[in-house]
């Protein structure tokens, strides 16, 4: 049955960023959280279907699909907020400053979510770290 689900995941992993993210099906029993709201929330940033302005707007809960954090007419996307809206520089200079000590030094948004070609241990480490930034963010939910 897994040699078959593989087969038709090879088959479709292409038409959607969770796809993309994770090519093999397996556990990642490394993005675990103790925190079940982070577990949510990097999911939800897998799957792109997260609260921020583009997948607001696309389900007509947002009057824009804008970024109002940073107000620099770009789209607040997962990978805006994780790489470029300027609010949270402070918070994305430690997660890069991590990034770069794991030898990561492109930090990338499948990198952040579990793509990254390291070693489950660091996948673990990378994904307490993004816990971090995501909480001192204060821009999903309130964990």
């Amino acid at each position: 049955m897994i040699k078959k689900w593989q087969e038709r995941w090879d088959i479709d992993k292409h038409n959607n960023t969770y796809g993309i993210l994770k090519p093999i099906i397996s556990n990642w029993h490394w993005c675990r959280h103790e925190n079940r709201a982070l577990d949510v929330i990097m999911t939800k940033m897998r799957l792109e279907k997260i609260g921020l302005n583009k997948y607001l707007h696309k389900i007509n809960l947002s009057p824009t699909n804008l970024c109002n954090q940073c107000n620099n007419g770009d789209i607040e996307t997962v990978e805006h907020y994780l790489l470029s809206c300027q609010k949270y520089n402070a918070q994305r200079a430690r997660l890069s400053s991590f990034m770069r000590q794991l030898g990561i030094a492109q930090i990338t948004v499948p990198s952040l979510l579990g793509a990254s070609n390291t070693d489950p241990e660091n996948k673990k480490r990378i994904t307490i770290e993004l816990g971090s930034f995501i909480r001192a963010t204060n821009r999903m939910d309130k964990l």
